[in-house]
Formats: structure tokens, C-alpha cells, sequence
């Protein structure tokens, strides 16, 4: 389990949130949701540790390291992503290949990735490094719809295979209520309401969070509706 007590979030002077405090399982799946300045990032960097940096949109962050983190110490190596790599070392991202779905791209040159395949291979070399937790900073973003869904999926799918805790912070709310365990809902300079999707629609959390103008949240569907003016 991995605990957290009253911790506080912001960077200089700014406090985004105080006095947070959680606890997570081996193999939860954990979303961040919020509007843009709410401090999702900076959780993020808080969760990392003290020493940890900036996240770059999308790339994995475990345990206060970045993927050019992963870059420097020689777990990529110039053009070729999987780099030397110790007998042991290769036979753990062989398996996590095989779990992500990446075999045939083990040899290939990182410019010939998609965005999606990058988000992969950034997330093979992440569990290859055998990190307890997942930092995902907008692994979504700049994807398709259905690459979007598929990451979503590759990312719970992962939390019960590997029994990672993984935290992810993302703009895509309606995919990830569906398939998401604990839903973190981030407002600036508040701490997070916590809980499970389904119990923060039910006791109007996510209405309250989405609910506006022209935007309306159902309940039973964990869907959002757009009405046109």
C-alpha cells in the first residue's frame, strides 16, 4: 500500500492544495481530473518525491525520473530505444513488450513511431525499471480517438497484470470514468474529492464538477451531454 499524509501541493509561494492525504492499492488505477492550473501536474511532481521536476506532457514519471531521465542513464541509446541492455534487464522488457503489444517494434528507430507507439515504448521502459508506482502526466494527449481508448484500456489492463499503482492525469474525463478505480476530482486551492466513480456520481460530486452551461452530466451513464443553443 502507499500512503500519503497530509502532504501540500504548489510551487514558490503558490499553495494549490493542502492537507492531502490518501492511501493507494497494488494495482489501482487512479485518475486525476481538473481544470488546467488545479495542480494535477504538480501532484504529480509532489507524489515523485522532492527532488523530482516538471513533467512533459505524456512521457511516464516514476519514481522522480522522466523518460530523458531513462534517455541519459543508458536505458535508450542513441537512435535505438531498447539500447545495451543486461540479459536480465532484456528479458523483462521482452515480457513487457509482449504485454503492450510491441514486439515488432523492439528494433525500430524512435522516429518511426506514432505518438501512441512512443506513449508505449515510453511505457515498456518504465516497467522494465520494475518502479512500484506509474506518474502519467496526459498520456492521451495528441492521440486519436481510438488510440486514446486503447491506451485508457492498455493502462487499467496493466495496473491488474503488473500490480502497479498507476496515476494518471487526463483531459479525457468521459473515457476514463469507464474504466478508472478511484476518481480524483482537483479544484485550485481545494483538496481533492476522492472516490470511486460511481460513488461521486451518485452523491452529485461529478454534477457539481461538470454541470454548466450547455454541459450536462448523467449519472447513470457516466456520460456527458453537450445541448446546442
Amino acid at each position: 500500500m502507499i500512503r500519503y499524509d497530509d502532504i501540500s501541493i504548489g510551487y514558490g509561494s503558490r499553495v494549490l492544495a493542502r492537507g492531502v492525504s490518501f492511501t493507494a492499492d497494488p494495482g489501482e488505477c487512479i485518475l486525476l481530473a481538473g481544470p488546467n492550473g488545479c495542480g494535477k501536474t504538480t501532484l504529480l511532481r509532489a507524489l515523485a518525491g522532492p527532488s523530482a521536476r516538471m513533467v512533459p506532457t505524456g512521457i511516464p514519471k516514476v519514481k522522480g525520473f522522466t523518460v530523458s531521465d531513462f534517455i541519459r542513464t543508458g536505458c535508450y541509446k542513441e537512435s535505438n530505444w531498447r539500447g545495451k541492455l543486461s540479459p536480465e534487464t532484456e528479458a523483462r522488457l521482452q515480457e513487457t513488450l509482449g504485454l503492450l503489444g510491441l514486439e515488432g517494434l523492439a528494433d525500430r528507430d524512435l522516429a518511426t513511431l506514432s505518438d501512441g507507439e512512443f506513449q508505449k515504448a515510453c511505457i515498456a521502459t518504465a516497467l522494465t525499471r520494475k518502479a512500484e508506482l506509474l506518474l502519467l502526466d496526459e498520456p492521451t494527449a495528441f492521440l486519436d480517438y481510438p488510440s486514446k481508448v486503447d491506451m485508457l484500456q492498455l493502462l487499467h489492463q496493466l495496473s491488474r497484470e503488473t500490480h502497479k499503482t498507476i496515476f494518471l492525469s487526463t483531459h479525457d474525463l468521459e473515457l476514463a470514468l469507464q474504466i478508472t478505480d478511484t476518481l480524483w476530482l482537483m479544484q485550485p486551492h481545494e483538496a481533492p474529492v476522492i472516490g470511486t466513480p460511481r460513488a461521486l456520481a451518485d452523491n452529485g460530486a461529478l454534477s457539481r464538477f461538470i454541470d454548466r452551461e450547455g454541459i450536462c452530466f448523467d449519472r447513470e451513464s457516466l456520460s456527458i451531454r453537450v445541448t446546442k443553443h
